[in-house]
């Protein structure tokens, strides 16, 4: 991994370890599985772009990115998977991989 792709892959970790799921409520109703409610993104985007050198451009491009192919209770079990310490599990580590080789240059 190059710097850059190593910053923002740090950059993502933290967002999910850093409250991606977390906040009060929902944040509205889910229409499908796949729609996340507004606290996920929120939170998510408020926690990327927190660390050094995320762009808002890459951290929205991953999160647009790891929505469309995790449903939200994957995106959970992940955040959940992070914040205990562990690694993702497969899909969702490579969902996350991707989203940042993707959106490295945004």
């Amino acid at each position: 991994m190059h710097g850059l792709e190593r910053r923002t892959a740090a950059a993502l970790l933290a967002a999910l370890a850093l409250g991606a799921c977390g906040g009060g409520g929902d944040g509205g109703s889910k229409g499908s599985d796949n729609e996340y409610p507004a606290s996920a993104r929120t939170n998510f985007m408020n926690a990327c772009v927190a660390q050094p050198g995320a762009k808002r451009s890459a951290c929205q491009c991953a999160f647009d990115r790891i929505q469309s192919r995790l449903t939200f209770a994957e995106f959970k079990s992940a955040d959940a998977a992070v914040r205990r310490g562990e690694q993702m599990k497969g899909k969702a580590r490579s969902v996350f991989a991707d989203a940042v080789k993707a959106c490295m240059s945004s």
